[in-house]
């Protein structure tokens, strides 16, 4: 008995420390310009990719590795339920994922109309995720969403826009997940923030 109160005090303290982490980088954060803000995102995917933390997937969303742990009502920070969870998705899941674990004001119970409990997926109606990821414009997110998904994903190239054009030719020689999105990252920091394909 004695060492389950241990446990849970240990817990406490683990998470308190890491709220306090959490709020002292979103301090930090707030601080820097839109550009930056844009490049420290796409930074934090290429990390996350490195430690594989993030899983690249084509025609997906973002899927956790287990379920979020919380009532659909409940105020409780995304980030706390989020962050050493691994989880698969496309280039702007994986955004967003990083958004949310550097802005932590999303919470679980704000996505819950959105979100499917069943496959943990949010969707690909970038209004919502605008929301969280205010740095890129919506058009950005659907050239970089083009682009990932070589127009094949949940927005469609119009035939007479040459941008959209240019985004599913992006990178064309590179077909695997991980390398588009690598190539899109990297793009974005070569370019001070904007994606430019």
């Amino acid at each position: 008995m004695a060492g389950m109160a241990t446990t849970a005090v240990q817990k406490h303290l683990v998470s308190a420390r890491r709220r306090r982490q959490i709020k002292d980088a979103n301090r930090r954060f707030a601080k820097l310009s839109d550009d930056e803000k844009r490049i420290t995102i796409v930074r934090d995917v290429l990390l996350q990719l490195s430690t594989k933390m993030i899983r690249p997937k084509f025609k997906s969303w973002v899927f956790w590795a287990s379920k979020i742990q919380a009532p659909s009502d409940t105020d409780l920070s995304l980030t706390t339920q989020i962050a050493d969870q691994p989880c698969t998705g496309c280039a702007i899941g994986a955004m967003f994922v990083c958004a949310v674990r550097r802005a932590n004001d999303l919470c679980v119970g704000a996505i819950s109309q959105a979100y499917d409990d069943t496959d943990q997926r949010w969707g690909t109606d970038f209004t919502h995720v605008k929301n969280y990821m205010d740095n890129f414009s919506l058009e950005q997110l659907r050239q970089i969403e083009l682009a990932f998904e070589r127009g094949e994903g949940g927005h469609r190239a119009a035939a007479d826009n040459p941008d959209d054009r240019r985004a599913v030719k992006f990178a064309s020689a590179v077909t695997t997940p991980l390398g588009r999105m690598r190539c899109i990252m990297q793009n974005i920091i070569d370019n001070g923030g904007t994606f430019n394909p």
